[in-house]
């Protein structure tokens, strides 16, 4: 990207219009992102806020909303994703993000559920021995 200096944009944009030019650069410095909480939406400079607290997992792209003061990743711009690395998060399905699905996850994981084959459906693993456990299959069911 080719920088335009002063002398250039004063030319083309003229002296009445070079404190909003200004402005205009000064912002794209900043990493400016919104709390994505719901009642909040504040704007901030992702890089002007205070370190997470030391021990905190994935703590380089933890921060906190200086309104409301809830937790979010600025990497990822979205409701912190505890438990996960911004790399599991992303490789989510976009409809398996919200954090009421992350809980979900967290539970389907406790009760070692798992996902249909044929539908993907979150299901129990059943297993059902017919005539010789050792070459029956597990079946999935989902009752």
């Amino acid at each position: 990207m080719v920088e335009i200096g002063d002398m250039i944009a004063r030319l083309v944009l003229g002296d009445g219009n070079l404190d909003e030019w200004n402005h205009a650069r000064f912002m794209s410095t900043l990493n400016i992102i919104y709390c994505p909480h719901k009642g909040c939406n504040e704007p901030f400079d992702a890089n002007d806020v205070a370190p997470a607290p030391e021990g905190t997992t994935h703590a380089k792209s933890l921060v906190q909303c200086p309104r409301c003061r809830k937790t979010l990743c600025k990497d990822c711009k979205v409701v912190w994703h505890d438990k996960l690395t911004c790399e599991e998060y992303q490789a989510l399905p976009l409809n398996e993000r919200a954090p009421e699905d992350l809980a979900f996850s967290e539970l389907a994981k406790k009760e070692k559920w798992r996902r249909c084959p044929k539908c993907s459906a979150m299901v129990e693993l059943k297993v059902s021995l017919v005539s010789n456990p050792s070459t029956s299959p597990p079946r999935f069911h989902s009752g």
